[in-house]
């Protein structure tokens, strides 16, 4: 996650201790399938028994060897993890951005291999 999302669940919290934090996936290609991933272990494959579990926090998240209750409490390395790549993440995307606009008002573009070249590592 990004740690301005988790900064917004811990204040989100504070006002409302029930509130359960979940995950998503923004889906924009093919490379970005692959979690976060909610986990949970129903004792039947049934709606009720899975809203039950994921009502009650009965759950974990997970990307990347990474795991998050429902409650996000992160401390120590894997807060200082997710802050690191965070910035790294929000700041080559930002920067992609800007070259991207900079090409665009000279009427130039990037070579199609090299921009999935480039989206697959990000």
């Amino acid at each position: 996650p990004r740690l301005k999302a988790l900064k917004m669940y811990e204040s989100h919290h504070q006002i409302k201790s029930d509130l359960l934090a979940t995950a998503g996936l923004d889906f924009h290609r093919e490379s970005h399938f692959g979690g976060p991933y909610v986990k949970l272990a129903p004792n039947e494959f049934s709606e009720s028994a899975i809203l039950s579990l994921l009502k009650n926090g009965s759950y974990e998240i997970e990307r990347g060897g990474l795991r998050i209750g429902p409650r996000a409490e992160l401390g120590g390395l894997n807060r200082w993890r997710i802050g690191f790549g965070s910035f790294f993440s929000t700041g080559l995307i930002g920067s992609g951005k800007r070259i991207g606009k900079w090409m665009h008002e000279r009427n130039l573009s990037m070579p199609k291999k090299l921009k999935e070249a480039i989206r697959k590592r990000l």
